[in-house]
């Protein structure tokens, strides 16, 4: 009803004759109940995007409003409802070399990104650097009240050079409270978090470019003591998380693309029996080999340390796993639009040799595409899906219930797309827990 409202009000900006992008959707998820016993689900989802520009005449500058919101109501559970209200600024830009934004915005990089109530400073100190600070409260969905227990302080830096030099990097300091989901705010615990991120992306010729990133977080972890349920620490480690990437990539000839890259990951939530870090390298070729046809193939090299305990002994071995993975897109075939995609997927490493499959065959056009297929998933064995006791006796609730794991399945999926908006479709069976869910969104375009 919310978003509703705000769309009545919005309707009446071409009175003031600004221009708008106004975006309203609404979508619809159900799952049924597995024979395995997975539990069933619907939710019912709803948002709204809207950009305004130039709101008013102004002797300087252009007055730009940004709204975005968006909910999702459990329609099997009392509990579960969730709204967010990720953007809600005004922003006055061009003022000379100055932008200023007040109200609620995402402010940083990478994995340094935030969201703040507050206000933005933005200044163009040369034609290729820009330099921006913001400060306020971090921003909380569940109290929207001014509470001086969140404050955040943050800084960001853009660099762009004609088109060959395109960078960045942010930084915060802010002060967060945390607790495992849906427990009570009792016990909840107050942390300082420091979170930075940079990337660079160079692009010495029209054939070669080189990416690379670096992202440093300090991540919460909690345990909860499986004695008692209703209790839980936390731990505080400055840094817990950091990630470090590196691509580069060489393009011969335009229907074919090369790229190599290496990542350096470190967290505090590793796998079972798993040191915190591993360290991926992968190399990639997609080729354009006929018109409407491309291919791909990849190769992953993993390699993490293992936990390895020999009677009262306990070291590290290093695991090597490997990954390859390819796929073959088809559009238009004869003409006509229809279009078939197939992809195999293969992992192998000392604890398992598994090979996943994907085909699909439908139609593809301007207006919309319908395809039908079958697939087989792999989970990465680094991948972890938390768990918590709620304060139900008893009762193991996922952090994200609505997540899951299909092994086998079969799926159709449809859309239509217009000037107006679009409407798009999926349905996916499980063969194995013999559970079924459906998916459908409805997006409207005002513009």
């Amino acid at each position: 009803m919310r978003a509703l409202a705000l769309s009545l009000v919005l309707a009446s900006a071409p009175a003031l004759a600004v221009e708008q992008d106004v975006r309203l959707r609404a979508d619809y998820f159900h799952l049924t109940a597995g024979q395995d016993g997975g539990p069933g689900a619907q939710l019912f989802g709803y948002g709204l995007r809207a950009r305004l520009v130039d709101l008013a005449p102004l002797p300087a500058g252009v007055l730009e409003l940004g709204v975005e919101g968006r909910a999702r109501e459990d329609l099997a559970r009392e509990r579960g409802t969730w709204r967010g209200l990720s953007e809600a600024r005004l922003t006055l830009r061009d003022v000379g070399a100055f932008s200023v934004t007040a109200g609620r915005f995402g402010f940083g990089e990478g994995i340094a990104v935030l969201r703040v109530d507050g206000g933005e400073v933005a200044a163009q100190v040369h034609p290729a650097v820009r330099v921006s600070m913001a400060g306020g409260l971090v921003a909380d969905d569940e109290d929207l009240t001014p509470d001086a227990d969140r404050p955040v302080v943050a800084g960001a830096v853009t660099v762009r050079v004609d088109d060959w030099l395109d960078g960045a990097a942010s930084a915060s300091w802010s002060r967060v409270r945390e607790a495992p989901a849906a427990r009570e705010a009792e016990g909840e615990t107050q942390r300082d978090v420091l979170d930075a991120a940079a990337r660079v992306l160079v692009i010495p010729t029209d054939t070669t470019w080189a990416f690379a990133s670096l992202d440093l977080a300090d991540v919460a972890s909690w345990t909860v003591p499986p004695d008692d349920p209703r209790t839980w620490s936390a731990t505080a480690q400055g840094f817990a998380l950091t990630q470090i990437y590196g691509q580069a990539g060489y393009r011969p000839v335009r229907p074919l693309r090369l790229d190599v890259g290496w990542i350096w990951q470190a967290s505090r939530f590793a796998a079972v029996d798993s040191t915190d870090h591993f360290q991926d390298a992968s190399g990639r070729v997609r080729w354009r080999f006929a018109p409407g046809m491309q291919a791909m193939a990849r190769g992953r090299a993993r390699v993490r340390d293992r936990r390895v305990v020999d009677g009262e002994v306990e070291a590290t071995q290093a695991e090597i796993s490997t990954r390859a993975q390819a796929a073959i897109d088809a559009s238009d075939l004869f003409d006509l639009g229809l279009a078939v995609n197939v992809g195999a997927l293969h992992d192998r490493s000392p604890s398992r040799n598994q090979t996943a499959l994907t085909g699909e065959a439908g139609w593809q056009g301007i207006a919309g595409h319908a395809f039908g297929g079958f697939r087989t998933t792999l989970r990465d064995p680094d991948d972890t899906f938390s768990t918590f006791t709620p304060d139900e006796p008893g009762a193991t609730v996922a952090l994200d219930p609505y997540s899951r794991t299909v092994e086998m399945a079969a799926f159709g999926r449809a859309a239509l797309q217009a000037r107006w908006g679009y409407v798009q479709a999926s349905v996916d069976y499980d063969l194995q827990a013999a559970q079924w869910m459906a998916f459908t969104q409805t997006g409207v375009v005002w513009r």
